[in-house]
């Protein structure tokens, strides 16, 4: 038996508001790798994330296009801005 489960939400917002808000989930259930994209393995220094000031760092599974490991820290300046560095 195959059981196919499909959820949709739509969010009513402007694309800057769209792409430039943190991701406050498991974002390894959501980037779980796709073409040139690595999969992320797992986050630290994530506590606090999603309040301004806080930061995590993102770790990528091993791919064609990533050796795998620590992959960039996320810094969230403000609601609205996302500082990506690695």
């Amino acid at each position: 038996m195959i059981t196919k489960l499909s959820i949709k939400t739509i969010y009513n917002c402007s694309l800057e508001r769209a792409f430039k808000t943190p991701m406050l989930c498991d974002v390894t259930k959501i980037h779980t790798g796709y073409m040139f994209m690595p999969a992320v393995t797992h986050c630290t220094e994530d506590e606090n994330w999603g309040i301004p000031g806080n930061s995590k760092k993102v770790f990528f599974a091993k791919s064609f296009t990533q050796k795998g490991g620590w992959g960039l820290w996320i810094r969230l300046l403000s609601e609205l801005k996302i500082n990506i560095g690695k």
